[in-house]
């Protein structure tokens, strides 16, 4: 079996997991619950303003940051919402997890991990004594 075809197997895999699953019934019934929905958008736009002006180095006013932190109060009390964001978070995980296993099985090298800077940590130490 080819490496692309592992790779197909392991995006079916993936498609078909509950992690999967849950996030994608989750975020049906976040949907179709109008108020949440809106509550959400309106959340998630506030959070992406404000994460970029903060990479552009701009003051966040003492506003907006009160507002994120509203909405963000508002969402933590709502069922839906709360269901959505744990399911994101499962589904993350194990995407993570997923991405960690492939790293590790091929050491890293050309990923952005330690062997980054172009040196594979045995050729550095050999070049550090």
């Amino acid at each position: 079996m080819s490496v692309i075809d592992k790779a197909h197997d392991l995006g079916d895999a993936l498609a078909n997991s509950t992690e999967l699953l849950a996030l994608r019934k989750a975020e049906s019934e976040l949907a179709s619950d109008q108020a949440s929905h809106r509550m959400w958008v309106e959340h998630e736009k506030a959070r992406r303003s404000w994460e970029m002006a903060r990479r552009l180095g701009q003051e966040i006013s003492p506003q907006e940051l009160e507002r994120l932190a509203k909405l963000e109060e508002e969402l933590a009390g709502n069922p839906q919402v709360q269901a959505y964001v744990e399911a994101q978070n499962r589904f993350a995980n194990l995407v993570q997890s997923v991405s960690f296993i492939l790293r590790r099985s091929i050491g890293e090298e050309g990923l952005g991990g330690c062997s980054s800077c172009g040196i594979t940590c045995h050729r550095r130490n050999e070049i550090e004594r």
